[in-house]
């Protein structure tokens, strides 16, 4: 899973626990996690230009969840530029073995316990 990846997921994760507590911002999200504010900025406005995220200007703004729509973890991969093929293993019925497999195993854990956690915090529909 790569960097840009797990900040969107956490990003999505924090805003969906405050939906009625107005817009979040990338700054309270950032400052709370650790995270870097200038690569959140350029997530976040990633899921925003796909239509993920909903943004409100000025002293009060932020941003929230676009709702209405099922939110798929391939919706977050493309979002951000990625290749939705990464998140399953290429060979299904063949399996190669190797390092490789090892990796996609950890991923595909992660990734399951990505859908479990955004799916309980009211992320619409976390799916692959």
């Amino acid at each position: 899973m790569t960097q840009d990846i797990r900040y969107a997921l956490i990003f999505l994760a924090e805003t969906a626990r405050q939906p009625h507590s107005g817009p979040v911002t990338v700054k309270q999200i950032s400052e709370s996690h650790g995270l870097s504010l200038k690569f959140l900025e350029q997530v976040v406005g990633k899921l925003r230009q796909a239509g993920v995220l909903w943004v409100t200007r000025g002293r009060n703004g932020g941003y929230g969840i676009n709702a209405g729509k099922a939110l798929s973890l391939s919706d977050v991969y493309l979002a951000l530029g990625k290749k939705t093929d990464l998140i399953s293993c290429p060979f299904p019925s063949d399996c190669h073995g190797g390092a490789e497999c090892v990796q996609k195993e950890i991923e595909a854990k992660l990734i399951g316990m990505a859908n479990d956690s955004l799916s309980g915090l009211g992320v619409n529909q976390i799916a692959i």
